[in-house]
């Protein structure tokens, strides 16, 4: 991707290439199609890291972190806040539930291996691993693969990213 911007004299913030190859699976045309929608939306012709969360229909990491960090100190106020503005700012909530699982699994690599995690936040998610157990990160990969799953199938799937919010602050506090 940086190839086609630099040759094409497109600036780019590098973060929303990270955003655009995270959305795109590793598939290469898939990234291309991708990042020709961006350049497309972008206001001054230099892709942004706003631009590709636009396109991606990804949540901003910080969102990410708040909403996890809001479920290990069990504020359930604060989680169901978020949702609300994942939800009025037009994400899908099956996208921020696939976004929370890389989120888990980057809180359990920090841990052990720091140089695999690849985010502009990897302060704050050092931060937020430090105090809880890479177990508890790992019920909450389960407990959020089985809500996607849920989420998939359902013609509400807010109603079962809500769900999730209350069954993971009851799992970080071994209520279930």
């Amino acid at each position: 991707m940086e190839f086609v911007l630099k040759d094409q004299k497109i600036n780019f913030d590098p973060q929303a290439l990270k955003v655009i190859a995270n959305a795109s699976a590793g598939g290469l045309r898939d990234a291309l199609s991708i990042l020709d929608q961006a350049v497309a939306v972008s206001k001054d012709g230099s892709i942004t890291l706003d631009d590709a969360y636009e396109i991606t229909g990804s949540s901003r990491i910080d969102q990410q972190i708040d909403f996890v960090a809001s479920l290990l100190k069990t504020d359930m106020r604060q989680a169901f806040s978020i949702i609300s503005d994942i939800l009025s700012s037009g994400k899908d909530p099956l996208k921020f539930a696939q976004d929370l699982l890389v989120l888990f699994k980057n809180l359990i690599l920090i841990k052990s291996s720091p140089e695999l995690v690849n985010s502009q936040s990897i302060d704050r998610i050092k931060k937020l691993s430090e105090d809880h157990s890479n177990r508890v990160f790992e019920k909450l990969i389960d407990l959020t693969a089985d809500s996607l799953a849920k989420m998939k199938q359902s013609v509400r799937p807010d109603l079962y990213l809500e769900i999730l919010a209350v069954k993971g602050s009851e799992l970080v506090t071994d209520r279930i």
